[in-house]
């Protein structure tokens, strides 16, 4: 049907098979290229990137890296930071009937979600970074999981939330983590703390210049295979690039299209992009160190 289909990350298996082909390729043609090219498939990239930090402790010596993520062509020379966080919000448990004897977790919830929702107009509120104001909204602040209550008839008397925060290019992770800290206990007020913790996936934001030998090279390969320049923009979420860029490895990311699909239930990319992109790396690789 045209397309390549996955339970899950069809768009990181494309990724996979784009470079499985394309190292195919340039053997297969018996190009020797200048100095070793390596294929890291890796596991746990929505985990925070735990199999690409487990590779690069086992060995860094890259002159560049390339990730065949999906960016619909354009060429990602930054990505905003995403952290997970959650929090518990406590109350005091009444039955319904007398519920002034009680004191309701969702009802001290609500500031706090109006607050987040506010602390996300304000990091959002001029931009600055050339490839991130390309987005309407370059850093999402997001709460996408709340249960609280076990019975109609009760006041509940916790609610726990956890959500995902968009950290801007330029930001430590730190300082970001402190100002939702911050933003919290200020909705809070003199009520009982709710202390954030930050599991799960903790990417923090990154960046290579656009104008990096290897992502002109990449521009050009790029260009010379679909007849026209690519954009150059940023991502609004987190990616394995921020650990190569933290280790002084240049890294930019260049994919098919599929991302407005991605982790849906009809997730696939299209073959012929598949082709596309194996061939734009094949002319990356040919052309590096040249």
């Amino acid at each position: 049907d045209g397309a390549l289909h996955g339970r899950g990350a069809a768009d990181m298996k494309a990724g996979v098979v784009v470079a499985l082909h394309a190292l195919g390729a340039v053997r297969a043609a018996g190009i020797v290229p200048r100095g070793d090219v390596v294929l890291q498939a890796v596991p746990s990239e929505e985990d925070g990137g735990l199999g690409t930090f487990a590779a690069l402790e086992r060995d860094s010596a890259f002159a560049a890296c390339l990730i065949p993520e999906p960016t619909d062509f354009a060429l990602v020379c930054a990505q905003a930071g995403a952290l997970t966080f959650r929090g518990l919000v406590t109350g005091k448990a009444a039955h319904a009937a007398v519920r002034l004897n009680g004191l309701s977790a969702i009802d001290r919830y609500i500031p706090i979600h109006l607050a987040l929702a506010e602390h996300e107009r304000t990091v959002n509120a001029g931009v600055t970074h050339a490839l991130m104001r390309q987005h309407a909204l370059p850093y999402p602040l997001s709460v996408g999981r709340v249960e609280a209550g076990a019975w109609s008839s009760q006041v509940p008397d916790q609610l726990g939330f956890e959500g995902r925060l968009g950290v801007p290019v330029g930001t430590g992770v730190d300082e970001a983590r402190a100002a939702l800290q911050a933003v919290v206990d200020a909705a809070v007020g003199d009520g009982e703390p709710v202390p954030l913790a930050w599991t799960g996936g903790q990417f923090a934001p990154a960046e290579t210049d656009p104008a990096h030998p290897w992502v002109r090279l990449l521009h050009a390969a790029a260009t010379d295979e679909l007849g026209a320049p690519p954009p150059i923009t940023g991502v609004t979420w987190g990616a394995d690039m921020r650990l190569f860029a933290a280790r002084g490895i240049p890294c930019a990311m260049l994919g098919t299209w599929g991302l407005e699909i991605a982790h849906g239930a009809d997730e696939h990319v299209r073959v012929a992009e598949v082709g596309t992109l194996a061939r734009t790396m094949v002319r990356a690789i040919v052309r590096f160190g040249g």
